[in-house]
């Protein structure tokens, strides 16, 4: 029994004011995302105490979700064009992209190979996650008015298209996992 591993220390702002902010790339608000050099004991240090070499990781992990994502979506001017831009609205907004990041570190500790699939099944967590917001934000549940800094996506598409919006965020997530099965070849429990 060692000193616990924190991988994620509580963020210097409330999550809530983390997220209110607008305009912001990604990583430029993500409390772990930035690492630091503590000169005190003279090793290079990171996030919670834990080696930079880790922070590393993570940070690739959010970068290559950065990227992957809109390429992932459908373009705005692909019909029905209102509810795609709806969908990247929701979908690429900031966000920490801490499902997404967690889910490419705990299939590198699995052993799986950095790979598109891998890739492509993180960023459908991610997806699966801003639909429960759209959802969430609704006028028949908490009927919130932004979120992370600006119009919920009920609030700038109306709710009808807010609602098509996020089922289709669910359905390419679902679609993502599905192609995904076909290019990743995983290990069933059988002895080696």
């Amino acid at each position: 029994r060692g000193t616990p591993v924190v991988l994620c220390p509580a963020p210097e702002a409330p999550l809530d004011a983390l997220e209110q902010r607008q305009g912001e790339h990604v990583l430029g608000h993500v409390p772990w995302a930035h690492p630091s050099a503590d000169p005190a004991d003279g090793a290079e240090t990171a996030i919670g105490g834990q080696p930079a070499a880790l922070d590393s990781r993570l940070v690739a992990h959010a970068l290559r979700v950065e990227r992957r994502l809109p390429l992932l979506l459908p373009a705005e001017a692909e019909r029905p064009e209102e509810v795609h831009s709806a969908v990247r609205y929701a979908a690429l907004g900031a966000g920490k992209r801490v499902r997404p990041v967690l889910s490419l570190a705990v299939a590198e500790l699995c052993g799986a190979p950095e790979s598109d699939a891998a890739l492509d099944v993180a960023c459908a967590v991610e997806l699966v996650h801003a639909s429960s917001l759209v959802l969430d934000d609704l006028p028949s549940m908490d009927d919130a008015q932004l979120r992370r800094g600006r119009p919920t996506v009920h609030r700038a598409f109306g709710e009808d298209v807010a609602i098509l919006a996020a089922f289709a965020l669910l359905n390419r997530a679902f679609a993502l996992v599905a192609e995904a099965a076909t290019r990743l070849a995983p290990r069933r429990y059988t002895a080696a």
